[in-house]
């Protein structure tokens, strides 16, 4: 900068530029150095402009030297910028690497033949492939660059000398008396590998040795050892392997005294939040929760700008009293809410799912549930937040910047599923008409092979207006053409249904639907010699039905959900004063709980329970509950629709499912994505005659893991790999896929 500077000294400041010339260069443009220079014709030049130029024209990468000169000319100066270009790339090559390869170097590189280079870039790649072997262990690593120029360009080569790689062997703390040698471990960044831990990475990581160091001090902390330090740490080298040791000063162990409070009017509220009690060991992450829990209950209540100062003071040696001073400040008002980046989607289909208003009160929770439920309309790839000053203390406004996504879309693909094998689908499907937040969606689906005999041809129309008037009210519609064929029967439906539904919440996430439908059926059976019961059910049959639904969904995520609940009361009444020829009643109980465990470990919970009666005919064979396989009443390890009642006499025994079932499904899962997990689970039930004849203890249980995706233009793909527990119908391990399917 001070060469800039003194030769920029002797330049004609003052001067109106008449004319602005480029030497030196072969390859880039004349205009654009111009351009990028920020030089124009007519401009008075000064000291400042020139050395912008500079910085300009280095900014663009394309040049290594640049000089600026002038000479007069007429009632001005003409401003001369004399470049020299960076070389073109011909080559980039590795020495001396043996334990990495090229294409674990090459992955760092992003410069290919014949960009431009520069000493920034090459010294860029020098940085990442250092760091690259100090990430693999590898200690004392040194990298050199040689260029070798011809008239086709520079030929780079890394010449690397890679040092030595170690292992961590043993790990040894002296001085430590009150926390023991595992425990203090477990923080580290370095790691031993037990016998059983075959996956664990043991390689030295130089640059933690010392940032580990924090990570001890912070746990002895958090065990009431305010003082403690870490003395020294020394590495011994014994062939590749690495030997640390810590030595530690522990210091006195300390424990809570008084806590008091200062500054707030709600004492009692406070002091509730407290989660440490006098006489026990001080821990400072107690502490720092309880504040965070005083902050949340604060923002809750429209005091944005609260302050929280703890002051800690030592009596009696080892006691600790902490007071806490609360400043609530003033309660902070919402001015505007503002929302950004809806090119498609009208601002008040996004408004209408917000639980937060204008005028009203700055409350977090609010916040948090307006944007959960803005991200699960489905619309939006990505939602963004900000809170802006009003230039009061009273008030602030709120930003919603959310990023739209493809949600038009026409799909032909293909499915499977472990009953009706590989099918064929094509749909369009559109769930936000015109961005008015209207869905509309048209499927055609058939079996294009099946290792049974089991086929289907599904055709179906919908319509959906979420907000009808402007207000929380739904109507939609359905109509559909339906065959299935399985082993013994044939079914061919066709019918229609109404929808009129509610949000019954504020936070949106209570929502009642009734629906009224018509349908005929005709049942075919496919097996002479199947039972009385089973020939009875052929023929044709009118439902008539009304049914009610009640969801209340609380979760993250539709597919990969970490937190949150989902709760259903699904009924159904057929026949009676509806009319038809069918007269029953149906209803499916559901309840998933989502716990999050560690990061991104998820345990979750799904109970269903499904009862159907007739009080004068036979509930219909497809109103029944079949369970076992993957789906809806999926029971992993076991056929699918092989567990519950059967009817008849080998080999026209069938099963005729029951109008009783139970399921639970217990999986631990762990969140690859927003759109994709693993999992390991243990499935529980079965279905049974009626509700007399239900026992927990015949239950059937299966055990697997298996993973979820969702796949574009396909839907959710998902393997498990299942093994029936039970001795009847289990006892090995069976696959179920899915594609396009979601239960």
């Amino acid at each position: 900068m001070l060469l800039i500077l003194l030769f920029l000294s002797s330049f004609p400041y003052g001067e109106v530029i008449v004319d602005i010339d480029v030497e030196g260069i072969k390859e880039v443009d004349t205009a654009l150095v111009v351009h990028s220079s920020g030089l124009r014709i007519g401009d008075i030049l000064t000291s400042n402009k020139g050395i912008k130029t500079i910085k300009n024209l280095y900014a663009t990468g394309l040049f290594k030297d640049i000089e600026l000169d002038a000479s007069r000319e007429g009632a001005g100066i003409k401003v001369i910028i004399k470049l020299s270009e960076n070389p073109r790339l011909k080559s980039i090559n590795f020495e001396g690497n043996v334990k990495i390869g090229d294409e674990d170097l090459s992955s760092f590189v992003d410069l290919s033949p014949p960009a431009l280079l520069s000493d920034y870039k090459l010294f860029r790649i020098k940085r990442k492939i250092l760091g690259l072997y100090k990430e693999k262990g590898f200690s004392g690593t040194e990298v050199s660059i040689l260029e070798k120029a011809d008239e086709n360009g520079v030929m780079v080569t890394f010449k690397i000398d890679e040092g030595e790689k170690y292992i961590v062997k043993k790990i040894r703390f002296n001085g430590n008396e009150g926390l023991s040698d595992h425990e203090l471990s477990k923080v580290l960044s370095n790691k031993t590998k037990p016998w059983w831990m075959f996956w664990r990475n043991t390689d030295l990581k130089i640059d933690s040795l010392k940032t580990d160091i924090y990570k001890v001090k912070a746990l002895y902390r958090k065990k009431g050892y305010l003082d403690a330090t870490i003395d020294t740490f020394f590495v011994t080298y014994e062939d590749n392997k690495a030997i640390i040791d810590y030595t530690v000063l522990e210091g006195r162990l300390y424990y809570f005294g008084e806590t008091t409070f200062q500054g707030t009017e709600d004492m009692g509220f406070a002091s509730t939040k407290v989660k440490w009690e006098k006489g026990q060991r001080y821990d400072e992450e107690k502490i720092q929760k309880t504040i965070e829990t005083l902050y949340n209950y604060y923002t809750d209540i429209g005091f944005l700008y609260t302050a929280i100062i703890p002051e800690y003071s030592v009596v009696d040696d080892s006691l600790i009293d902490i007071k806490i001073y609360i400043d609530e400040g003033n309660p902070v008002y919402l001015k505007h809410i503002n929302i950004i980046g809806n090119t498609k989607t009208y601002d008040k289909v996004i408004r209408r799912n917000l639980t937060i208003y204008p005028g009203e009160l700055f409350r977090r929770t609010e916040l948090i549930d307006s944007q959960r439920n803005i991200f699960r309309l489905g619309y939006f790839e990505d939602l963004g937040l900000n809170v802006e000053n009003t230039g009061g203390m009273d008030s602030v406004n709120l930003i919603f910047e959310v990023k739209e996504k493809q949600t038009g879309q026409f799909m032909a693909g293909i499915g499977y599923g472990q009953s009706v094998g590989l099918t064929g689908n094509i749909s369009a499907t559109m769930p936000n008409i015109f961005g008015t937040g209207q869905s509309v969606s048209f499927s055609y689906e058939r079996t294009l092979r099946s290792a049974k005999e089991n086929v289907i041809q599904n055709v179906s129309i919908g319509y959906r207006q979420p907000w009808l008037f402007d207000t929380p009210t739904s109507v939609g519609f359905d109509l559909y053409k339906l065959y299935s064929r399985w082993e013994y029967f044939g079914q061919d439906k066709g019918g229609g249904s109404f929808s009129l539904g509610r949000i019954l919440t504020a936070k949106r996430n209570l929502q009642g639907t009734f629906t009224y439908k018509l349908e005929r059926t005709e049942l075919e059976i496919l097996d002479e010699e199947a039972s009385p019961y089973i020939k009875a059910q052929e023929g044709i049959k009118w439902e008539s039905s009304l049914g009610g639904r009640l969801i209340y969904d609380s979760r993250d995520s539709y597919i990969a959900a970490s937190v949150g609940s989902y709760y259903s009361i699904n009924a159904k009444y057929a026949g009676g004063f509806l009319g038809g020829t069918l007269h029953y009643w149906r209803i499916v109980l559901e309840a998933r709980k989502f716990h999050s465990v560690y990061g991104d470990l998820v345990l979750m919970n799904r109970s269903r329970i499904g009862y159907t009666y007739s009080p004068d005919v036979e509930v219909p064979l497809y109103e029944r509950f079949f369970m076992g396989g993957i789906g809806f009443w999926g029971l992993r390890g076991y056929e699918d629709r092989n567990i519950g009642p059967f009817s008849g006499i080998y080999p026209s025994r069938y099963p005729i499912g029951g109008k009783f079932a139970i399921l639970n499904n217990l999986e631990l899962r762990y969140n690859l994505s927003k759109t994709s997990y693993a999992m390991i689970f243990l499935d529980a039930g079965n279905s049974f005659e009626d509700i007399q004849n239900a026992k927990l203890s015949d239950l059937f249980y299966g055990i697997g893991g298996g993973f979820r995706f969702e796949v574009p233009m396909m839907g959710i793909f998902g393997i498990d790999l299942g093994y029936g527990l039970n001795e009847e119908k289990g006892r090995e391990w069976r696959t179920h896929f899915q594609l396009g399917m979601t239960y």
